[in-house]
């Protein structure tokens, strides 16, 4: 297929199928526009689960697909009205703005990418289009994904949406890549959502947000890599602001939402439930209100595994994901001790503890540097947020919770001492909870599994509280997301703009030799892809690539400059905290 036509497809398809339905069921909700605005996506995304996982079931042809998506357009023509309302607010056309940009960044970095390939990260990537192509009818019911995985290992929410657009406009690798990173990089609205709330009326602050997205690894790489664990925290970071609002049956579908994105979700929506069930105890929600939430939530999961259980039966449906496998399968000991590790692990960078990495013994190139920042900023939690605004972040969130109930972290104005009680209880119950489910030990942490939400909660208090940090703090995160980015960003999109030599060989097969420059885990990636014949973005324009990457360049000196100067005007909102 013609790429232009393809970009032109999924240009027109994703934004108006994404806001259209989910603007229609909100229009009539009494929200702020912000809410609506983020309310409307997520209730989109669910939409064209629910229809994608019925046309799979029916085996539908194409048409099918193409008449949902005319019903989605037609939806969003009679929400047009609380479009442009919308749109007239400046909040909702900052938070637009802020996606815009964040997409384009995203798909510049997509753009260079012609293998997968950062620390020991490897397979899944594959294993999400090999599921995108089952809910396409191109696999046997008991397919193993990369030949370990049954389908109900993972949940299908983000496969399934995957497999609604590239029915229409062809399953190709491209096509899905481009489909996959507009979802992830959605996340970036409730982080616009999150920062509105913590610091109201300052609507600049988002481009902060922005900014701190653009330099940071772990953004960065998990918006571009084609798996699901960025939408999920997106996800997350909803639904919190949704349960903080009182929004109590958005929050609950929100939540199913993520876990039927990726099972990292679980931890969060297992703290938002607890802490709920405590307000109701102390009489503090209405009893019909929770019914109302809990049968919400439950339906919407319903749908996944009442399913699979009919279909893989319970054994399968509950215990061929890898954390209940791997927490089954060790002592009660072996599991205490691994958790006490991964907690360690995960919260105090690998530099400044001595649990032994084989893979990392001497950092004698800058492909084994690179390496070894990756993982760490990709798994270690105070990191994920950025080398110095991460432990910014959690000073401020101390500094926020010990300060009272007035400090902004309380969102729900009407009872601002149950929302600091709520992020006294959710912040260490996930972190702990987060590490516990990850059944593996690991020298660097396993924050890329389950909290990748609260790096992005980390990265919206900086964003939200950067007027009042003090001239050395900011320009001491700004030194860390330079860092950030040089060693996390474009270190890590130059190599992946990089493949290995290659030569044929008498019977057509093909010898691939070994660069150390490249890294020492991406050959086996590379040799994944010419095995499937996947064809990247990048590989239509190889001699593009270093265009690409003087424009990356300009873009990150712009959000430094930007940085550098957007503390300078301190609001009297923000003075004194």
């Amino acid at each position: 297929m013609d790429l232009a036509l393809l970009a032109i497809k999924l240009i027109v398809l994703l934004p108006l199928c994404s806001i259209g339905p989910g603007l229609l069921i909100v229009s009539r909700l009494r929200w702020s526009p912000i809410e609506k605005l983020a309310g409307a996506f997520a209730g989109s995304f669910i939409a064209i689960y629910l229809a994608s996982f019925l046309l799979f079931n029916l085996n539908a042809g194409t048409w099918a697909y193409w008449t949902t998506s005319a019903i989605f357009a037609v939806m969003f023509v009679r929400a047009w009205p609380t479009a442009k309302l919308l749109l007239r607010h400046r909040t909702c056309r900052t938070a637009l703005l802020v996606l815009a940009l964040i997409l384009a960044w995203d798909l510049l970095h997509l753009a260079m990418v012609r293998r997968y390939g950062g620390g020991g990260w490897a397979v899944d990537w594959r294993e999400h289009y090999e599921r995108t192509q089952y809910f396409l009818h191109q696999f046997p019911a008991d397919y193993l994904f990369v030949g370990m995985y049954a389908l109900p290992a993972r949940p299908p929410l983000l496969n399934l949406l995957a497999a609604f657009f590239c029915k229409q406009v062809g399953l190709s690798f491209e096509s899905y890549s481009l489909t996959l990173m507009f979802f992830n990089a959605w996340a970036v609205l409730p982080c616009c959502l999150l920062v509105h709330l913590l610091a109201p009326r300052r609507w600049k602050l988002m481009f902060v947000l922005a900014a701190l997205f653009m330099l940071n690894p772990s953004i960065m790489e998990n918006a571009t890599l084609t798996v699901t664990k960025a939408m999920t925290a997106g996800l997350v970071v909803l639904g919190v602001c949704f349960y903080l609002r009182r929004r109590m049956v958005a929050a609950a579908l929100t939540l199913a939402a993520g876990m039927l994105t990726h099972y990292s979700a679980v931890p969060f929506a297992a703290a938002v439930g607890l802490h709920y069930l405590w307000t109701i105890l102390r009489g503090r929600r209405p009893l019909r209100q929770a019914c109302l939430a809990t049968v919400a939530g439950a339906a919407l999961l319903g749908t996944w595994f009442v399913w699979s259980v009919c279909v893989f039966g319970s054994r399968v449906t509950f215990f061929s994901n890898t954390t209940a496998a791997g927490v089954a399968a060790a002592s009660p000991k072996s599991n205490i001790q691994r958790i006490l590790y991964n907690l360690f692990a995960t919260i105090v960078p690998h530099p400044f503890h001595h649990i032994a990495d084989n893979q990392f013994n001497s950092l004698g190139s800058w492909s084994e540097v690179g390496d070894y920042y990756f993982t760490m900023t990709q798994q270690t939690l105070p990191m994920m947020a950025g080398l110095i605004g991460g432990v910014v972040a959690l000073g401020l969130a101390v500094r926020l919770l010990w300060s009272g109930p007035s400090a902004p972290m309380a969102i729900n104005r009407r009872s601002p001492g149950v929302a600091r009680g709520f992020w006294a209880f959710y912040i260490p119950f996930t972190f702990v909870l987060g590490v516990a489910v990850n059944p593996d030990w690991n020298g660097f942490g396993v924050g890329h599994v389950t909290l990748q939400s609260l790096a992005m909660m980390a990265l919206a208090l900086l964003a939200a509280r950067w007027t009042a940090l003090s001239p050395i703090t900011r320009r001491l995160v700004v030194l860390g997301a330079a860092v950030d980015y040089g060693l996390g960003v474009y270190l890590l999109f130059d190599r992946e703009s990089r493949v290995y030599a290659t030569q044929r060989i008498q019977g057509g097969q093909v010898l691939i030799t070994p660069d150390e420059t490249l890294g020492r885990h991406g050959i086996g990636e590379y040799i994944a892809k010419l095995i499937s014949g996947y064809v990247f973005w990048a590989d239509h324009w190889i001699a593009l690539i270093p265009c690409l990457q003087i424009v990356s360049l300009a873009g990150a000196v712009c959000a430094v400059w930007f940085l550098l100067g957007a503390g300078k005007e301190k609001s009297n909102c923000n003075r004194g905290i």
